[in-house]
């Protein structure tokens, strides 16, 4: 039976990668065309405000009043059940990309939001309405990598990575555990929770204490930065949150967990998990756990570093690709663990991600400087490499147990190189720094 359940779910995802790959191959009119679908009504057509399109323009305005995160879903979903009113749907399109595009971080969706607008105006012939969202297409900033995360956005049914789950062992970053560590997971998941649209399932800054199993709905991740919160990204069914901090040994939760949609999820212990984590028949829970641990911190600390934070989502997500996270990458530190050899050519940028590093001259003496992390701050190691071949002027080593990432040093160049604002902004910090000999920022 569970070799059946696992062919069907590697057909499904097999198909979801094609269509996935299909969108992707195109440009941004056809993953339009993908969503939209030929006009049935007139446009400049009278809506009775008592018909179901017009209650839902009453609650598209209402929305608009107080518009956040937690009311994207909904009024995307509104606007595109005005398909019998395709005049109509195309100025509130428009109008949810301007609101959407006000929300940090979401500009990728405003921008899908306003490419939508432009074909719906074309399809009902308003000139004025195409030409306008067609001028606020081109003020959006991109690349490459930019239009390819809004064309996620824009066919964001297709790029979903999983329906709804019927166990927890449907989650797709789980299915290669044994059907021993399944098996015991499940058990100790029990029943799902429900958690209504707008409720949050963790908050910044409260006890860590449950890890999240997502089986239905949508999740947004959020952080506050400078007294507001910032969108970090989406979480769907088949993702985990809330373990951050069972690997990292923190107490406090670091970002909240906002149902955007109705949700539902397994929640699981720390308790229950740290003893099947720490168990030597689950050491593949403790490597998945461990993987997973790292690509997020990864995503979280290029948000929260100074000169990271002000790219755009999809250019942290093309660094986060990056960074080599393979096996032999040092990941995570031990107390009194060599990160590097002082003269040793710097090949790799050090991204920590949680810890302390001695900045050492030399085994007698005591460190030249100290680099710790905070909940919210993280340090690169040897930037200077970016600007040509340089060598390390002190031995690193960890003082504390904790975790780094490491960034070949070429790929960093090739990536900030059409990146003048990241240069120029990573030679001030240089020149800024009083710590290990602007080794570190």
């Amino acid at each position: 039976m569970k070799d059946n359940n696992n062919h069907e779910t590697r057909g499904a995802a097999d198909q979801g990668r094609a269509d996935y790959s299909r969108i992707l191959a195109g440009g941004v009119a056809d993953a339009i065309r993908l969503e939209s679908e030929e006009p049935t009504g007139m446009p400049g057509a009278s809506i009775d405000p008592v018909s179901q399109d017009g209650q839902r323009i009453a609650r598209l305005t209402a929305l608009l009043r107080g518009f956040s995160p937690a009311d994207v879903t909904e009024a995307l979903a509104l606007a595109a059940e005005l398909d019998s009113h395709p005049a109509e749907r195309a100025r509130w399109l428009e109008r949810l990309g301007e609101a959407v595009g006000r929300l940090p971080g979401f500009e990728p969706l405003a921008f899908a939001c306003v490419a939508n607008a432009t074909a719906a105006f074309d399809a009902v012939g308003d000139m004025d309405g195409k030409r306008r969202c067609g001028a606020a297409m081109l003020s959006f900033k991109r690349d490459d990598a930019w239009m390819s995360y809004a064309r996620k956005m824009i066919a964001q049914r297709n790029s979903r990575p999983g329906e709804n789950l019927s166990s927890i062992a449907e989650c797709a970053a789980y299915s290669a555990l044994s059907e021993t560590t399944l098996t015991e997971l499940t058990r100790l998941a029990g029943t799902p929770r429900e958690y209504p649209r707008g409720d949050y399932l963790c908050i910044e800054g409260l006890r860590a204490d449950k890890a999240f199993f997502l089986k239905s709905g949508r999740v947004a991740i959020l952080q506050e930065f400078d007294r507001a919160e910032k969108f970090l990204r989406f979480r769907h069914p088949g993702e985990v949150i809330g373990d951050m901090a069972l690997l990292a040994g923190d107490h406090r939760r670091t970002a909240s967990c906002l149902a955007v949609e109705a949700t539902a999820a397994w929640v699981v212990d720390y308790d229950l998990l740290r003893q099947l984590r720490d168990d030597p028949q689950y050491t593949d829970l403790r490597r998945l756990l461990e993987q997973l641990y790292v690509e997020r911190r990864i995503e979280t600390r290029l948000l929260q570093h100074p000169l990271t934070a002000r790219l755009d989502i999809a250019e942290r997500v093309r660094l986060a690709e990056i960074v080599d996270t393979s096996a032999a990458a040092p990941m995570r530190l031990t107390s009194q663990q060599r990160l590097a050899e002082k003269a040793a050519t710097v090949d790799s940028v050090f991204l920590l991600l949680d810890g302390t590093i001695d900045l050492t001259s030399s085994a007698d003496g005591g460190p030249d400087a100290t680099i710790a992390t905070t909940p919210k701050r993280a340090f690169f190691l040897g930037l200077p490499a970016l600007f040509g071949n340089v060598h390390w002027p002190n031995d690193l080593v960890a003082r504390s147990d904790g975790w780094v990432a490491r960034i070949p040093v070429n790929a960093l160049r090739d990536f900030a190189e059409s990146r003048p604002a990241l240069r120029e902004a990573v030679a001030e910090a240089l020149i800024a720094s009083s710590s290990g000999r602007a080794l570190a920022a």
